[in-house]
């Protein structure tokens, strides 16, 4: 699909003739490596070297997304001086079939496939951008919506946040995993678990997840406020 893309600017023998020249095919692996990994990652290098030092920067940073997300996670997450105007980058992934895009009713989202997203963190460990500080405020988004949810529940909104929160399950989850990992974060992750208690874990169905995570962020919790809240 990454080399299909390139049909917009080359033939299918000039696509061919590329990746059997293309001496980064034999930089991954060894030689019991199969041929097939070895052709997708001299495809993803190809991509990687085809996308302007912005979109590669951004496809970078977009892999601590876990799932899909949207252009407001993207902006606030991703967002720096050395980054412009998103939203532009993000249609230039999407054209390179980097990014995926989802319509989800009147909202677009985005999403990775996993080779994709694990070269994308591949960048991002060489690049000089901070890793621990992308999560943090991946995190902090993340837990930013579950407090909105929580606020506007009982309001016209509901049904919204019903639609949203499974569609950002997989970054909750993943901004909890960020949190309950750092005792700085501890309260922060045991405050979204007790918000997400009645309004998500139980309305959406991921009881036996949400008692894990009521377990899991319970064994740090010092304020005997909170913990009482998670019992």
């Amino acid at each position: 699909e990454l080399a299909a893309a390139r049909l917009l600017f080359s033939t299918i023998r000039q696509i061919a003739d590329h990746l059997s020249k293309n001496h980064t095919m034999l930089d991954w692996g060894d030689d019991k490596t199969d041929l097939q990994q070895q052709t997708i990652r001299a495809i993803l290098r190809w991509t990687s070297d085809s996308c302007s030092e912005s979109e590669r920067t951004l496809w970078a940073r977009l892999s601590v997304f876990s799932g899909s997300f949207d252009i407001d996670a993207a902006e606030r997450v991703c967002h720096t001086s050395t980054i412009e105007d998103i939203l532009d980058l993000i249609e230039g992934l999407v054209e390179r079939s980097i990014l995926t895009r989802e319509d989800h009713g009147v909202v677009v989202r985005y999403s990775m496939l996993e080779l994709i997203r694990n070269y994308g963190y591949e960048i991002l460990n060489a690049s000089i951008d901070s890793i621990s500080d992308l999560r943090e405020r991946h995190m902090a988004w993340y837990f930013e919506l579950i407090n909105r949810a929580e606020t506007e529940w009982n309001t016209g909104r509901q049904s919204y946040w019903l639609r949203t929160l499974p569609l950002d399950h997989k970054n909750i989850v993943f901004a909890l995993s960020t949190a309950s990992e750092d005792s700085h974060f501890a309260d922060a992750a045991a405050i979204s678990v007790c918000g997400l208690w009645r309004y998500y874990w139980w309305a959406c169905g991921w009881l036996s997840e949400g008692l894990y995570w009521v377990d899991r962020c319970s064994h740090p919790i010092i304020p005997t406020v909170l913990r009482a809240r998670l019992t």
